[in-house]
C-alpha cells in the first residue's frame, strides 16, 4: 500500500541512473574490507546499494558501512561468526550514477550497550533541504569477540530525517552511526512497503515496486526485532530491481520466523 510523506514541494530533480558500476571485495575469514566502485567523470552516486555472502552455514560477511565520497560509493564488511568458520567470501558494492547537485553530509551516531541492546539514530539534513541518499557505519570486530552491531532498518521517516536502527549482539559496546546525504528541496515522495517471512536458519529476499508511472528514488528497509543476534534478522542486500523495484535480502538466524519488509521511495 502507498502513502504519501507529508511534505511542502519546493524543488523536483529527476532521477536518471545513467550507469550502474559494480566492485567486489573477497573477505577471508575475520577480516574486514571495502568495496568502491567510481562513477563516471561529471557523475556521482545517486542511489547506493550491496550484496554479501550471508548464510546459515557460512560465510558471515555482514555490511559495516555504506557511505559515499565525491563519485564513489563505499560498502565495507567483516566476514566474522566467532568462531564458526564459514570459509572466504566477499562484498559487492552497487553504485547507481548519474548527475545532480553536490549533497551536504549530515550523520549522527548512538553507542550500544553490548550482549543484544537494539537502539536507533536520525540524521537530520539542514532546513530547506531532504534526504537525497542514506548510509550508515557500524562497528563490528573482525573476530566476533567484542562489538558486533548488525545494521538492520534504513529508513527516510520524514523529507529532513534519515533513520538507521540495529543490534549489539557482541560482547562490548559499540557504535551505530546514521548518515544522510542532503540536497536543496523539500520533495514529497510516496512509500511502498512488502513484506515476507524468513524461516529460520534460511535467507530470503523480498521486493517493493512503485506503482505503473512512477520511479524508484530511494529504498529502505525494516527488520523484525527480537532481544538478541540469534533471533535477529541479519541484512545481506539491498539493491534496485528495475526501474520500480527495490530489493533487500536477509538470513534469519536461528530460533524464531522473521518478517523482512523492503522500503522504497517513489517519485
Amino acid at each position: 500500500m502507498a502513502t504519501p510523506l507529508a511534505a511542502a514541494l519546493l524543488l523536483i530533480t529527476a532521477v536518471a541512473f545513467a550507469a550502474t558500476q559494480k566492485s567486489t571485495k573477497t573477505l577471508v575469514f575475520h577480516a574486514a574490507g571495502t568495496a568502491s566502485p567510481k562513477c563516471a567523470k561529471g557523475e556521482r552516486p545517486l542511489l547506493g546499494g550491496f550484496s554479501t555472502t550471508l548464510s546459515n552455514l557460512g560465510p558471515y560477511v555482514h555490511p559495516s558501512a555504506l557511505t559515499v565520497s565525491g563519485r564513489k560509493l563505499n560498502v565495507s564488511a567483516v566476514n566474522e561468526q566467532r568462531d564458526f568458520e564459514g570459509g572466504t567470501g566477499s562484498a559487492t558494492a552497487i553504485a547507481y550514477c548519474g548527475s545532480g547537485p553536490k549533497p551536504t553530509t549530515v550523520s549522527a551516531s548512538k553507542t550500544l550497550a553490548p550482549d543484544g541492546v537494539r537502539g536507533q539514530v536520525v540524521a537530520k539534513c539542514p532546513s530547506g533541504s531532504s534526504v537525497a541518499l542514506g548510509g550508515f557505519r557500524s562497528d563490528i570486530a573482525t573476530d566476533g569477540q567484542h562489538a558486533e552491531v548488525y545494521v538492520d532498518n534504513l529508513e527516510r521517516v520524514s523529507p529532513r530525517k534519515w533513520r538507521v536502527g540495529g543490534i549489539n549482539d557482541g560482547s562490548v559496546a559499540g557504535q551505530i552511526e546514521a548518515i544522510a546525504y542532503c540536497t536543496p528541496g523539500n520533495e514529497q515522495l510516496t512509500t511502498v512497503t512488502h513484506a515476507i517471512q524468513i524461516q529460520p536458519m534460511k535467507t530470503g529476499t523480498v521486493t517493493a515496486k512503485c506503482p505503473a508511472g512512477h520511479s524508484l528514488v530511494m529504498g529502505g528497509v525494516r527488520s523484525q526485532h527480537y532481544g538478541s543476534g540469534y533471533g535477529a534478522l541479519q541484512l545481506r542486500s539491498i539493491k534496485r530491481k528495475g526501474a520500480r523495484g527495490w530489493q533487500v535480502g536477509a538470513l534469519k538466524f536461528e530460533a524464531l520466523i522473521g518478517k523482512l519488509t523492503a522500503v522504497a521511495y517513489c517519485r
